[in-house]
Parts: C-alpha cells; sequence; structure tokens
C-alpha cells in the first residue's frame, strides 16, 4: 500500500514538472509573462538604383523604390524612426550606422535594410559585400575596399547596445552574409506564434537577444523585378503593411517563402536561440494620425528634406494653359518631403510674432483652422497648414533661410512639376506617384470632405508625398502662359496678378492631381485648401 502511494506522488510530481516546464516554455495557458520593456525603433533603410561604374554595377529600376516603400511601411505601420539613404556611397552609409550606433540603447529595435547589388568573391576572401554608389569595378578594386564586407556587417551589428537587431537585404549574394545562413536550408525557427497569444510571444521575444537576418536568396543572384517592388520585397510589403497583430520576422520570412518559394532566415552573432525580431504586436497608436516623417523641424539637414537630381523633363500637359508642352532644364535642389504643417507654422509664429494676411484682415478663419472653420486640436497640428497666402509662405521661407543660413524658398513651377512627375526617376505615371488617385491622393471621392494628416498615401518616386491632392501648394511663380523660349530654369512671367498654385485638393476632381494640372490665385489671400511646401536650393 505504501509503494503504491509512492509511486502515486511520484507520478503526480512528475506531472507537474513536466506542466511547468511547458509554462516555462510559453506553451501553458496559466503562463506568467513579464511586463515588457520597450525601447525606441530605429531602422536604416538604403536603396541603390545609379552605380558610378556601370559597367561592372548595371543601373537598377526598383532597389529606391523598395527601400522608400519599406520606410514608409515602419514609420506609418510600426513607429520605427528611419534614417534614408538613396543612391549612397560608402561614407554615408557607415556614417549613418555610426550615428544610430550612438543613439541605441539596451531595449531599442534596430533594423537595417539593403536593396540593390551585392557582391561575392568565391576566390580571394570568400565573403560576400555591399555594393555602393562608389564602389568600383571588382577588376580594378580586386580587394574591394570600397565595399562594406559581411564580416566587418556582422561584428558592427552584433555589437550594438540594443538587445534587439534585424537585418532583411534584397541584394544578389545576400545570402553569404555568414557561413550558416548559406549553408542552411533556413526554414525560420519556430511558428510558435501561431500558437499562443501575440502579446505574449512578444514578451518572450523581447526579453531575447536576437540577431536575425532575412535575406532573397543564397550565394546567387535575384532579380530585381517588375513593376514597382521586387518579387522578394513586395512579399515583405504585404507583411509589414498588414492589419494582423503580430509582425515579426518570422511572419515575414513565412510569408516571403510560401508565396516565393525563396529567402532565408538565420540568427548571427551573439543571438540566443528560439528568438524572433518583432516589428509590432498591437494596432492600438501605430496607426494613429501621427507624423511618419519624424519631428517639426525644417532643418536643412532634417529628413523631411530630399534632394532632386536635375535634369531635362516635358513641362505642360493636355490642360488648355499647359500647352505647348516643351523641354524643360532644372538645376539640382532640396525639396521638403511633405507639405508645411501647422505644427511647423506654429514654430515660425512663435519664433517671430508673424501676423498672417487673413489674421490682418480680420477674417474669422486663419492658420490655426480647419475647413470647417473649427479651431484646430493639437492632435490635427500634424496636417497641412491652410488658410496662409503666398506672401506668408514667402515670409516663412525667409525665416528658414534666416534661421538656417541656408536658400529656403517656394519651388519654381517647374521644379514643382519636376518633382511631382519624379525628376530623373519618373515613371511616367498619371498622378504623383501612381495610376491610381485612391492609391496617391485624397479628392473629392475619398477624403470625406475634408483635410488629412500627411504622408498617409503612397510617395511618388522621389519619397515626396501629396503631391498630388490633400492641399493646393502656392509656388514662386505669377501665373501666366508658357513660352518655348523659357526652358532654362524658367521662373514665369516678370509680373501679373496671381500666383501658381499646383497639385489640386481634397475638394477637386481626381484631374485635378494630375502633376500638369495648374491653377492660381491672388497671392495676399489664403483657402482652405491651399498649403505650401519649401524647397532649398543650390541657386539664387
Amino acid at each position: 500500500m505504501k509503494h503504491s502511494r509512492f509511486l502515486l506522488l511520484f507520478a503526480l510530481g512528475l506531472i507537474a514538472f513536466f506542466s511547468k516546464a511547458q509554462e516555462n516554455r510559453g506553451f501553458g495557458v496559466a503562463q506568467a509573462t513579464p511586463e515588457i520593456i520597450e525601447g525606441k525603433k530605429y531602422a536604416l533603410v538604403m536603396g541603390n538604383n545609379i552605380y558610378d561604374h556601370e559597367n561592372a554595377w548595371p543601373k537598377l529600376n526598383n532597389a529606391v523604390n523598395d527601400a522608400q516603400d519599406v520606410a514608409a511601411a515602419l514609420q506609418q505601420f510600426h513607429g520605427f524612426e528611419v534614417t534614408f539613404l538613396q543612391n549612397s556611397t560608402k561614407k554615408n552609409f557607415l556614417d549613418a550606422f555610426r550615428s544610430i550606433s550612438d543613439k541605441v540603447q539596451k531595449n531599442d529595435r534596430f533594423l537595417l535594410f539593403v536593396a540593390g547589388h551585392g557582391d561575392f568573391d568565391p576566390d580571394l576572401t570568400k565573403d560576400g559585400y555591399l555594393v555602393f554608389k562608389d564602389s568600383q569595378d571588382p577588376k580594378v578594386d580586386s580587394y574591394r575596399g570600397t565595399y562594406v564586407d559581411y564580416t566587418l556587417l556582422n561584428s558592427i551589428l552584433d555589437n550594438l547596445s540594443c538587445d534587439h537587431v534585424g537585418v532583411i537585404l534584397d541584394v544578389c549574394f545576400g545570402g553569404v552574409f555568414n557561413e550558416s545562413l548559406r549553408k542552411s536550408s533556413s526554414r525560420g525557427q519556430n511558428n510558435m506564434y501561431n500558437r499562443i497569444a501575440p502579446e505574449t510571444y512578444a514578451k518572450m521575444m523581447l526579453g531575447y537577444r536576437t540577431r536575425k537576418v532575412l535575406t532573397s536568396g543564397a550565394d546567387e543572384p535575384v532579380t530585381d523585378g517588375v513593376g514597382r517592388n521586387s518579387p522578394f520585397t513586395s512579399r515583405v510589403l504585404k507583411s509589414l503593411t498588414s492589419t494582423e497583430k503580430l509582425v515579426s520576422m518570422e511572419r515575414i520570412f513565412q510569408t516571403v517563402r510560401s508565396e516565393t518559394g525563396k529567402g532565408l532566415l538565420n540568427p548571427f552573432g551573439s543571438n540566443k536561440v528560439g528568438s524572433d525580431f518583432i516589428f509590432r504586436y498591437k494596432l492600438e497608436g501605430i496607426l494613429a494620425d501621427t507624423n511618419p516623417l519624424g519631428n517639426n523641424e525644417m532643418d536643412p539637414k532634417d529628413h523631411a528634406l530630399t534632394l532632386v537630381q536635375g535634369g531635362f523633363f516635358k513641362m505642360g500637359g493636355t490642360e488648355y494653359d499647359a500647352q505647348p508642352i516643351r523641354e524643360v532644364k532644372v538645376d539640382d535642389f532640396y525639396i521638403s518631403k511633405h507639405e508645411v504643417t501647422v505644427a511647423q507654422f506654429e514654430e515660425f509664429v512663435l519664433a517671430t510674432n508673424y501676423i498672417t494676411d487673413a489674421e490682418k484682415a480680420g477674417n474669422s478663419e486663419n492658420w490655426r483652422h480647419d475647413p470647417r472653420g473649427m479651431e484646430r486640436l493639437k492632435s490635427d497640428y500634424n496636417q497641412p497648414v491652410i488658410y496662409v497666402s503666398w506672401n506668408d509662405a514667402v515670409a516663412y521661407c525667409n525665416w528658414l533661410r534666416e534661421s538656417t543660413g541656408d536658400f529656403f524658398r517656394l519651388p519654381t513651377e517647374a521644379e514643382w512639376e519636376y518633382a511631382a512627375k519624379g525628376g530623373s526617376s519618373s515613371k511616367r505615371y498619371t498622378f504623383a506617384g501612381g495610376n491610381s488617385a485612391f492609391d496617391v491622393m485624397w479628392f473629392d471621392q475619398n477624403a470625406d470632405n475634408n483635410i488629412h494628416a500627411i504622408a498617409k498615401k503612397t510617395p511618388n518616386e522621389l519619397d515626396l508625398y501629396d503631391m498630388s491632392g490633400n492641399v493646393y501648394e502656392w509656388c514662386a511663380d505669377y501665373y501666366g502662359p508658357y513660352h518655348n523660349d523659357d526652358t532654362d530654369n524658367p521662373k514665369g512671367p516678370e509680373a501679373g496678378t496671381d500666383r501658381v498654385t499646383r497639385g489640386g485638393s481634397w475638394r477637386d476632381y481626381e484631374e485635378n492631381g494630375s502633376p500638369s494640372y495648374r491653377n492660381s490665385f491672388s497671392q495676399g489671400e489664403g483657402a482652405d485648401d491651399i498649403g505650401f511646401r519649401v524647397v532649398r536650393a543650390t541657386y539664387e
């Protein structure tokens, strides 16, 4: 009898032991998970289409698009602070890496995304490399000193101060990022996220030291693809922009693998076994109406400005006042990625005690109001400022110029149209950023008769938001007919009564969102659908 009692107690003890073990592994329903300790999310996103040595590194079509779209998804859907590099040199890449490494803390998350050319030396180093705009032909640079080798990149990434590091490489030979990745069939680590609650899974994963890399292929070339994105990145974006609560590296890998049959996922460095990189584990607070482009300062070094490389383009369109269509040259300039927001304009007013034309005239509606005439809540200060005249916009530019020492001004009509059409990267879309008005602009069919926060629609080829729709934008030029002989950085008529506005608005038909569509307004008056963006020019 005593023997039977002993066996019973022993069996109950084993059951209790294994139940506790299962709970500790994350399978127990009653598991008590610790509070999530979260820091900030940082990302370095690079896309390179153009290379100085095209004989070795031909121009790509979609690498910049891939990077732009991933950057936008990380900002809008996951709350990352993104540093974006386009057609970057090796020095710019390493400088950006150092800047981020100086900021990250233990509980922060860091993601590196790269789209472009990659290389592999099968003979001397047997190492893989990232290729940059200024990387030389490997026949000349046999030691690849103008590249970044994966051995160095592994070391830099592994030594970052943060516990959670993820890497996504859409480059040729990306699978040689490390030896274990190249040799692995790489079907991920686990599917635990399918079996337990998203927050429970996230708490477990955020407690691990994570070093994960996802690549588009092994030691092989990968396709740039047709359309806007590569096959690999289009699947990554499908996961990043989903409305699922939990988005993790494992989840993205499963999507890529199931739809393309390709993709490799492996740990590297000091990764803890069973880890996963968490992008998001809940929707609350991520898809809110916040500014996905960062702070409200318009600084010349701020990422809210993008370089537009000069060139020639066909200016004009089918509209009666957009003819004749002629070839126009514009020089390099920087332009803000989005319209000036209420918050940015408020900073100017507070710094200068500026009084707008609407306020001087005693109008009941001014820059503080929305299109319905209601005073805006602070939560709406990431919407474009409206009710500002051309004079007010110029005053704002002059303040920026005095504050920074750089030549800020309104864009010329030619610059605005060139940027809206995508500059030298133009794909000749119907609207700025695409052929579907619903994808790229707020207009009378989808705006719900109101203005919207900046950067909520798809950007154009230059990563510029809302060039079509939301609000018209002031240009520097007087409104007047085009002339065939005005083709070198045209600045419009020397005199006039009205100033040009461009881009269409929330109240307009979609046709008004065409990059060639022109409108005009008296320079001393504002309206509930006119705002502006700024240019930092390289000439006066």
